[in-house]
């Protein structure tokens, strides 16, 4: 007589057992694929990734049934997660970790749809825990699009691009590094230690999250890199000539809009400059901010003396336009 234990069916699948190998060079597409049809077709269960680095792409299959689905996806041990805002470092590649390196396609871990329609959901409630899941530096494809699933809980997974995120390119095919379970679906998503790092766009959540301990890194290199081609001016498209031009119109408008508001209104003001413009030069090469100031001074200047030109005799407004040059000249000379 077999005891209950012998009768319990294992809802435990290796991946080992349907070919996988976690040498960083194997295609295991195949090999995931065959291990999820099988944890399907026995109703459910965990998928274990021993540790080692595991090539190519898990698709989780639709599954359009009444009855749902708790499908996990586990790695051996929880991965070193590794972000920051200095230094330089390298990842570890000693835990559970799925790795694609593809230019196109879907993400890393991707959950199918039932059908083309949008909105049709796969009946699958997803379990990430103690994985690592890399694509290439500037990723051209997402992490883990977990769209079109039900519901999904993700806990201990570090989504990133296989480098330090302080050293990471910058990312330009607007791929997203991780993306919860649609709206209107009535989903469920838990997020628990989630690490996210070199995606144009880190985490998109969708409804109903309950996250804890949730971390989106910047490049901070990149962001550094930025703030350098500014300061020196090498990333701007408009010239000192033409910003002063706006910096007038812009005081233009404000001076209407105070004159308006005076004779319109019975609300009080006070005298105040708008100056929008990086006018001490912080991000403009050497002497264009100063021109800025000067653009605005100068402006001001020759205002004040159209008014002052109309109660002077002729004698006086001829000084008074020598004046006007002399601070022309001064204000040339200085920038």
């Amino acid at each position: 007589m077999n005891s209950s234990a012998d009768t319990v069916k294992s809802c435990s699948f290796n991946v080992l057992n349907y070919g996988a190998v976690g040498d960083d060079k194997t295609d295991n597409t195949e090999a995931f694929s065959a291990c999820l049809k099988a944890l399907i077709e026995g109703g459910g269960g965990r998928m274990v990734l021993p540790a080692g680095v595991y090539c190519g792409r898990i698709i989780i299959p639709a599954i359009d049934s009444p009855k749902w689905i708790a499908l996990e996806i586990v790695g051996e041990s929880q991965p070193a997660t590794l972000f920051g805002t200095i230094g330089r470092n390298e990842l570890s590649s000693n835990n559970s970790i799925v790795k694609c390196l593809a230019t196109s396609g879907p993400a890393v871990i991707t959950a199918e749809p039932t059908s083309p329609i949008p909105g049709d959901f796969s009946r699958v409630h997803v379990v990430l825990r103690d994985l690592d899941v890399r694509t290439g530096d500037n990723p051209a494809i997402g992490g883990i699009d977990l769209e079109w699933a039900s519901q999904c809980r993700i806990e201990n997974v570090f989504v990133n691009t296989g480098v330090y995120n302080v050293q990471a390119s910058k990312p330009t095919h607007g791929t997203i590094g991780l993306v919860t379970p649609a709206c209107n679906n009535g989903a469920l998503t838990i997020l628990r230690n989630e690490i996210v790092t070199g995606f144009y766009t880190g985490i998109q959540v969708n409804e109903h999250t309950d996250g804890d301990n949730i971390v989106a890194a910047s490049l901070a290199e990149n962001v550094g890199r930025e703030l350098l081609l500014e300061f020196l001016g090498t990333n701007v498209s408009i010239n000192s000539q033409l910003e002063a031009d706006e910096i007038l119109i812009d005081l233009d408008t404000l001076a209407a809009c105070e004159g308006y508001t005076e004779l319109f209104s019975d609300a009080s003001l006070r005298p105040f400059l708008s100056f929008w413009s990086d006018w001490d030069g912080s991000n403009r090469p050497s002497g264009q901010g100063h021109r800025l100031a000067a653009a605005a001074v100068m402006e001001n200047v020759r205002r004040i003396a159209q008014i002052e030109e109309t109660a002077l005799s002729p004698e006086k407004q001829t000084v008074l336009r020598l004046c006007v040059l002399q601070i022309a000249r001064l204000a040339g000379e200085n920038g």
